[in-house]
């Protein structure tokens, strides 16, 4: 579970909107309830949740007419079946009144190369299976002000009927780009690595990870890479930032590297020592907040205050 919240700025809209839930065993009733609400001379914001197959010119001219109803917060996922995935209209990235852009698996981004979006907040599901098109278009958002990255370290077998875990391997790697992003939250670094630009007006970084998840069904080669992974992310972002919130997923996975350096070492000291070579040094963070849950979290504990000299 999750939960996100928008600053004041959208508050003032909720008043204004409605709420209505369809759902349908068919397509055809399923699409003459959506065409009934397209009739709102307004809909400022928007879910659409697809996991059954539906025509996807449907899909796309349905969206079009909700762009055109001065939608501010659009929320689409749409489930992919075998090869087909859905493209999201053009029209959703050319509009000026979107501002709130979140996005599930199984979509595709095909932008053009001059677009500008206006968008302010992106939310992107990274659970497999992601298209590559969902990795690297945030440059073309220079609005933007608020990111957040989730995703799932399990997913469900249909054939067999229980969960699976992700493999590690052959991670996506995002590249983003917005020098003007206030919020940064990455929920997921167990099959996603990041490259990420300055970020000169980050004022809140959130972290957290699927390693707790995933300890028990992964080699300890795996988890050791997992979480270099972790701190590599973590080191990148947490120095600029100027609050944090560490969540116990992170501090698992910093925590285990720690472990793992002094049982490879005799000298536990020796080992604490280059750990804290490692450690990010975070001097403009003023306040962190720490979700400790686990044994190998404490472990992180001293380090991490030691590297916040100005809370």
């Amino acid at each position: 579970m999750s939960t996100t919240c928008l600053s004041n700025y959208w508050k003032r809209f909720w008043g204004r909107g409605s709420s209505d839930d369809y759902s349908a065993a068919f397509e055809s009733a399923f699409w003459k309830g959506m065409n009934e609400e397209l009739l709102h001379p307004s809909l400022l914001s928007f879910k659409l949740r697809c996991w059954k197959y539906a025509t996807h010119e449907h899909l796309k001219n349905f969206i079009q007419s909700v762009v055109k109803k001065t939608v501010i917060v659009l929320d689409i996922s749409v489930a992919c079946h075998g090869n087909l995935e859905f493209t999201l209209p053009l029209e959703v990235f050319q509009s000026m009144d979107i501002k709130v852009l979140k996005i599930g698996r199984g979509l595709v981004i095909d932008i053009l190369p001059e677009t500008h979006t206006g968008l302010h907040k992106i939310h992107v599901d990274i659970s497999r299976p992601l298209h590559p098109s969902m990795l690297g278009f945030y440059h073309m958002c220079p609005m933007l002000q608020d990111l957040r990255i989730e995703g799932s370290v399990k997913g469900r077998d249909l054939h067999k009927g229980q969960d699976v875990y992700w493999s590690v391997v052959n991670r996506y790697e995002f590249h983003i780009h917005a020098p003007r992003l206030e919020f940064l939250e990455i929920d997921e670094t167990v099959f996603a690595t990041f490259k990420i630009n300055e970020l000169p007006t980050l004022q809140e970084a959130r972290f957290n990870s699927g390693f707790f998840e995933t300890r028990e069904h992964l080699s300890g080669i795996e988890l050791w890479d997992l979480s270099k992974k972790v701190i590599s992310t973590f080191a990148s972002e947490a120095p600029i930032s100027k609050s944090m919130i560490v969540r116990d997923g992170c501090l698992e996975a910093l925590g285990f590297m720690f472990k793992r350096m002094r049982l490879s070492r005799a000298d536990e000291m020796a080992a604490g020592n280059y750990f804290a070579t490692i450690f990010p040094s975070m001097t403009v963070t003023r306040t962190i907040s720490l979700e400790i849950g686990h044994n190998y979290a404490w472990d992180v504990l001293p380090y991490m205050l030691s590297a916040t000299p100005r809370l």
